[in-house]
């Protein structure tokens, strides 16, 4: 079951006379065991990694982090043998320092590269971006999304 938090639209943007709504479905407190259920494309070391990624991102961000979810031929199940695992994070703001505290957790965690974790870094501006322009990509995400 997916858990939804609305993020009000702070940019003032508006759609039809309406404040724009943007759905991040990611609740930071949630913690991340209940991927087994959700993804049918992890192994259980894959989720372990996963679990252990976003905890580590969300000790190195913190409230900077608004959401982190796996999406792709891992969440949808219909993956192959060569397939990453795809994590969209937003981030409040996206510079290099909060790249590189990405890429550091996340070579900590796997500094081998076995499990294939590709993080996807949008700004909450990108994100809010292509909610308005109903971006293919986050109709896929909203789909096919695991919140973690």
């Amino acid at each position: 079951m997916r858990t939804e938090r609305k993020i009000e639209n702070n940019a003032g943007l508006r759609k039809a006379g309406q404040a724009l709504s943007y759905i991040l479905r990611a609740d930071p407190g949630r913690p991340a065991e209940h991927l087994a259920a959700e993804a049918p494309g992890l192994t259980v070391n894959e989720e372990n990694t996963v679990v252990k990624f976003v905890a580590a991102i969300r000790k190195a961000l913190g409230k900077n982090l608004l959401l982190a979810e796996l999406f792709g031929s891992k969440a949808r199940g219909n993956f192959s043998a060569d397939s990453d695992i795809d994590v969209l994070l937003v981030v409040r703001e996206k510079t290099p320092e909060i790249r590189d505290r990405i890429f550091t957790a996340l070579f900590e965690i796997d500094p081998y590269y076995e499990y294939k974790i590709s993080p996807v870094i949008y700004s909450e501006f990108e994100y809010k971006k292509n909610a308005e322009m109903e971006s293919p990509f986050l109709e896929n995400l909203n789909a096919e999304g695991i919140a973690l």
